[in-house]
């Protein structure tokens, strides 16, 4: 902070730094993309990115911190373009709407992210990345959760229907969608998120 009580912008060492992070975020997920969680070294990373190892500790402690950051952006991304649209904040009727037509056009599960298996493994095997997991996933709940109650306040959402259990279904309904598309399992998403859209309207459609 200045003695204005003004934050700094940014010098250049610390841009530098931070598109330094950026480039191995980018490239660990590429690698990832390619050749699963577990493949690739860090040395191939480092020159994917254009760093050295020496770089890649000034950013991340090991391995698994990187798993769980580029974890991280990518989730983030992901909820971003579901819950925010140019024109506005996306209601929950209309997030049911614009979830199934993401699956049914291939935008969801993301492609090229870790697929379920995988993930579940490496929460298995680290806690660095579970405890990242599941801070994710809490941050999920807490983000639908306000968007449900927002919508339940200006009449758009049943009123009588559970926040925390409706925003619970929200959740599982992702998660499920995933694991289907990762068996190869056949799924009507476009029928559930239409039967949860109208269990939840707040004038039924007849």
């Amino acid at each position: 902070m200045s003695r204005s009580g003004r934050a700094r912008p940014p010098n250049l060492r610390e841009k530098a730094k931070q598109r330094t992070r950026q480039a191995l975020l980018e490239a660990a997920l590429a690698a990832f993309t390619e050749s699963g969680l577990d493949a690739p070294s860090l040395d191939a990373i480092c020159e994917r990115a254009g760093c050295t190892r020496g770089a890649f500790y000034v950013h991340f402690a090991d391995r698994d911190e990187l798993i769980a950051a580029a974890i991280s952006e990518r989730r983030s991304k992901v909820l971003s373009q579901l819950l925010e649209l140019p024109d506005g904040v996306v209601t929950t009727p209309r997030l049911l709407q614009l979830f199934a037509g993401a699956v049914a056009s291939g935008a969801f599960p993301v492609p090229g992210a870790v697929r379920t298996g995988e993930l579940l493994a490496a929460c298995r095997r680290s806690k660095k990345i579970r405890h990242t997991q599941q801070r994710l996933m809490a941050e999920t709940f807490a983000r639908l959760h306000s968007r449900v109650e927002s919508d339940q306040a200006d009449g758009s959402v049943r009123r009588d229907v559970d926040a925390a259990a409706l925003t619970t279904l929200l959740v599982l309904l992702e998660a499920g969608t995933e694991l289907f598309h990762d068996l190869g399992a056949p799924l009507d998403i476009g029928a559930a998120t239409r039967a949860l859209a109208g269990l939840i309207a707040a004038t039924p459609s007849r």
